[in-house]
């Protein structure tokens, strides 16, 4: 499964789960998995009572579905036939009143996950521990009645979400593991990355834009984020689990004192023309050193990869963002500055001021 947020080395699921979220009943794979558990909790007088939560895991790229089949976790012949099955399943689920919380049921995942618990991924229990993991990061992705077969890309695309915010948290922690104040070291990161997202939202334009990182860490791992920031219909201000993995995976990049990339396609304009059609602006940035600098429209051009999806783009000279502030100025147990690791390529004691630019 290529493309979208993810790290090209990392782990399983992981991740830090939110305080207080509702922990699902359980549901096996999908189409043959085990029953339903929990009870729905009464309502309060004169309103309705909340939909108890299960959870299904769904085989929904083919290549998991056929290596899968060896473990017998199927009826179904094919694909097609067995996301029409889930689809029923599902229908039968959300019609009793159910509130059902899909996950992607990736191979590689589901037999970790098994041998971390040594569990036989043909087992009925390993199935329904998976689907109802109560570490599985983020919110739940909620079945609302939909086709499945039109459900699929969604579903992937949060998986692959949710494995880039995981990864980049784990690169954030071990960025930051060892320094003085490493939580306050931590929070100054994210607001870094979390500034920058904002200026690049509302970059030249208008607001709204597609934003790729690619880049890669001191040890070698590659880390490749995509979010969609504002736009028609879209807020500006950054939100949502793809943005969230964005920004997260950014600061690890920044704050690890990884090297590469960061482009900024803008949105359709009538004065950006290639041929007969209209084309995206491009601008990017390279990574090092802890912060972004500016390439010219020839550099940009010659770094950046396809993007099919994109469609015609016109390279264009990108403007100096803001620095990290300076790690000088903030004093213990405050969240003032950015420090790099000395001796990893990080940012060593940056001394740009937010609001200044860094080249």
């Amino acid at each position: 499964m290529g493309g979208g947020n993810g790290m090209r080395h990392g782990g399983r699921h992981g991740g830090w789960e939110r305080p207080g979220r509702e922990r699902p009943g359980r549901v096996g794979a999908g189409a043959g998995g085990a029953g339903v558990g929990g009870t729905a909790r009464g309502a309060p007088p004169g309103r309705a009572p909340a939909r108890q939560p299960v959870a299904l895991a769904v085989a929904a790229d083919a290549a998991d579905f056929e290596r899968l089949r060896r473990y017998r976790l199927f009826d179904a012949a094919d694909h097609g036939g067995y996301l029409r099955c889930t689809e029923r399943q599902l229908r039968v689920l959300r019609g009793a009143g159910l509130a059902v919380h899909l996950r992607l049921l990736a191979a590689g995942a589901y037999e970790e996950f098994c041998a971390q618990r040594l569990l036989a991924p043909a087992d009925p229990v390993a199935r329904t521990a998976f689907a109802a993991d109560p570490d599985y990061p983020g919110e739940p992705f909620v079945y609302a009645g939909e086709r499945l077969a039109e459900l699929v890309p969604a579903l992937l695309r949060d998986h692959r979400t949710r494995a880039g915010a995981a990864a980049g948290r784990a690169a954030l922690l071990a960025a930051v593991d060892g320094e003085p104040h490493p939580a306050e070291l931590l929070t100054a990161h994210l607001a870094y990355a979390a500034e920058l997202c904002l200026v690049l939202a509302h970059g030249p334009g208008g607001a709204g834009c597609r934003l790729r990182l690619l880049a890669e860490g001191p040890g070698g791992e590659e880390f490749d984020a995509t979010a969609e920031l504002g736009g028609a219909g879209r807020s500006p201000v950054p939100d949502g689990r793809e943005a969230e993995a964005f920004c997260v995976t950014l600061a690890a990049v920044l704050a690890g004192g990884g090297v590469g990339e960061l482009l900024r396609y803008g949105p359709d304009g009538p004065d950006v023309v290639v041929g007969a059609g209209s084309a995206r602006e491009l601008r990017g940035w390279s990574v090092a050193d802890g912060r972004l600098h500016p390439l010219t429209a020839l550099e940009v051009g010659a770094v950046a990869p396809p993007a099919p999806d994109v469609g015609a783009v016109r390279p264009r000279d990108a403007h100096p963002l803001p620095g990290p502030r300076s790690a000088d100025r903030a004093g213990p147990g405050g969240a003032g500055g950015v420090r790099g690791r000395a001796g990893s390529g990080g940012a060593g004691g940056a001394v740009a001021r937010v609001g200044e630019v860094g080249g």
